[in-house]
């Protein structure tokens, strides 16, 4: 099945990807390579209020969970997620600094 929104927005449209998590990033680009979907540009990044760096507490995905849940803003994301002890600091990013120009949805 190829990538919805690559589809909804069709050849003339793009889409931009943000995924905060690398493994989750990983799997992002394997599916937009697998499903060709040539139209989406794919950010490893967080969304934030300033560019600069984030420290991720990296989920512990040997463990059974809704990774997709993550959140920056919800305090002790580890009771809903199991975490490891590991922190992967990973690149922000502001939406308004990504030179979109026509935007019809966002999702996160």
């Amino acid at each position: 099945m190829r990538c919805f929104f690559s589809v909804a927005v069709g050849a003339a449209g793009n889409v931009l990807a943000i995924e905060a998590q690398p493994a989750i990033f990983e799997l992002l680009q394997l599916n937009l390579e697998k499903n060709g979907c040539a139209n989406v540009r794919a950010i490893n990044a967080a969304c934030a209020n300033r560019e600069g760096s984030i420290d991720l507490q990296e989920p512990d995905y040997a463990r059974e969970a809704n990774f997709g849940a993550y959140s920056f803003k919800i305090p002790e994301i580890g009771r809903f997620i199991p975490l490891s002890e590991t922190k992967v600091p990973i690149d922000a990013l502001q939406l308004d600094q990504q030179e979109i120009t026509n935007c019809a949805l966002i999702k996160n």
